[in-house]
């Protein structure tokens, strides 16, 4: 009885497809164009009856992004699911979770952040190969252009000091920080989650875990 609508600037991707669906709108990329999805956004509010707003839930790191802020714009129009101020704000920050996990005694790879070539090279005598460099937020590399720059993949491994020199060499025209973090070895299948749900008051209300099984490319890319 609950009407659910698609939001996508992908009309081909797989996730635009459902029998649950009663409709699909087309819309612009927020992560490219996040003016003009807020303008279409509120567009799509005045198709729908007035005094209901409608729920918007973000699939993409981007999309938490993009509510946030847009969210006074946004908030007369939709329910908005994350609070002003969400620890998942927070949690995006790959080298802040980091240090959260550490402060809290979570064992977790050594990570270090670096804005340009002086710096990588003052955390050399410190560093321990294989790393993993990744961006400080998952969606600073899916950005147009960049994507395909560094391999369509999430994540990259280097073996050496020289790998990593180029490497940072290659990026840094289009994004000057990057993470560095020990590469903990082991196959696709060995990466589990555990998703949860907490209501501030009312407790878990649903969980599940998960199994990578594989990705594309293997080891740095996305689950496929």
């Amino acid at each position: 009885g609950v009407q659910v609508f698609a939001l996508t600037s992908e009309p081909d991707a797989p996730g635009a497809r459902s029998r649950y669906f009663d409709g699909i709108y087309v819309v612009p990329n927020g992560r490219d164009e996040p003016e003009q999805l807020c303008r279409r956004l509120m567009e799509i509010a005045e198709e729908h009856p007035r005094g209901q707003k409608p729920v918007i839930f973000p699939t993409r790191d981007f999309d938490v992004l993009f509510l946030q802020e847009y969210r006074e714009t946004l908030a007369s129009c939709y329910l908005l699911p994350q609070p002003r101020d969400s620890a998942i704000l927070k949690m995006m920050d790959k080298f802040e979770l980091s240090a959260v996990a550490a402060r809290v005694g979570i064992p977790t790879p050594k990570t270090m952040s670096c804005k340009s070539a002086a710096e990588i090279e003052c955390q050399v005598p410190a560093l321990r190969f294989p790393l993993i460099v990744k961006p400080r937020y998952a969606y600073q590399w899916r950005r147009s252009g960049l994507w395909e720059k560094v391999g369509a993949q999430k994540a990259i491994i280097v073996e050496t000091v020289e790998e990593l020199r180029s490497l940072y060499h290659r990026l840094a025209d289009v994004t000057q920080e990057v993470l560095l973090q020990e590469y903990v070895p082991g196959e696709d299948r060995d990466i589990v989650v555990c998703c949860c749900f907490i209501a501030e008051g009312a407790g878990l209300l649903g969980h599940f875990t998960a199994r990578k099984l594989r990705q594309n490319p293997p080891l740095t890319g996305t689950g496929s």
